[in-house]
C-alpha cells in the first residue's frame, strides 16, 4: 500500500502489511503476524496486552488495600479465560482472601467473580488466573484489576515510566486512564466509578483464551 489508508473499524492483517504512506485506523489494529517485524499480542496466543512485555523492566510495589486497574484493548470479539500478570518479588505473608484480581468492564463492572491470588501473589514469576469476564466486543475496552494486603505486598512488573503516572495516561481523562487506582482500604474488587479512577502506575497485565 503506498497511498493513504484509513480505516474506522478493526484493521485484521493476516500475512505482511506494508504501508509506504499514512495509515489511519479510527479502532483496533488486529495483526496475527508482524508489524514491521515487530511480534503483538497474537504472535504470543494473547487477546490483549497493555504493553510489549519486552519492555515491562520497571518494578512497582503494591499499596495495600488499594485497587490498580490496567486498560485492556479488545482488537477483536473473543472470549478471554485467562489474566496474566508479572510478579518481580512475591509478598511475604500475604492476607488470605485479601488478595484477588479480576476484570471490569469500561463501565466500572465487575465482569469477572474476582479470583484470590493470595498464594500466588507469594512467589515471582507470570501469573496466570482463571478469569470468566464472559463475550467481549471489539473495539472496547476492559480494565484488569488487581488488589492485595499483607505484611510485605508483591512487587509487579511495570513500564519503566510507571512513575510518571501523568506521563503514562496523557490525554486521557479519568474514566479512561490506561493505568488507574480506584479504591483505598478495599479488601475485595468491586463495582468501581470510572470518574473517580486516579493516574496509577503502568501494570503489565494481558487477557488470553
Amino acid at each position: 500500500m503506498s497511498g493513504t489508508a484509513t480505516v474506522g473499524g478493526t484493521l485484521t492483517a493476516l500475512g505482511y502489511l506494508a504501508v509506504g504512506g499514512n495509515a489511519g485506523v479510527a479502532a483496533s489494529v488486529d495483526v496475527a503476524g508482524t508489524c514491521s517485524g515487530i511480534s503483538g499480542p497474537r504472535d504470543r496466543a494473547l487477546i490483549a496486552e497493555s504493553g510489549d512485555p519486552r519492555k515491562q523492566s520497571g518494578l512497582t510495589l503494591l499499596t495495600g488495600g488499594t485497587i490498580y486497574l490496567t486498560k485492556l484493548w479488545i482488537p477483536r470479539d473473543a472470549t478471554p479465560t485467562k489474566l496474566y500478570w508479572y510478579v518481580t518479588t512475591g509478598a511475604t505473608t500475604p492476607t488470605a482472601a485479601e488478595c484477588w484480581v479480576s476484570v471490569l468492564s469500561s463501565a466500572g463492572a465487575v465482569l469477572a467473580t474476582p479470583v484470590d491470588v493470595a498464594t500466588a501473589s507469594g512467589s515471582s514469576g507470570l501469573k496466570t488466573t482463571t478469569v470468566a469476564p464472559g463475550a467481549l466486543t471489539a473495539n472496547t475496552f476492559v480494565w484488569g484489576a488487581i488488589v492485595c494486603a499483607g505484611a510485605v505486598l508483591p512487587t509487579l512488573a511495570s513500564d519503566p515510566a510507571t512513575a510518571l503516572t501523568t506521563l503514562t495516561n496523557v490525554g486521557l481523562t479519568a474514566a479512561i486512564l490506561a493505568h488507574a487506582t480506584n479504591g483505598t482500604s478495599q479488601t475485595t474488587i468491586t463495582t468501581r466509578t470510572p470518574a473517580s479512577n486516579a493516574a496509577g502506575p503502568a501494570l503489565w497485565m494481558a487477557l488470553g483464551a
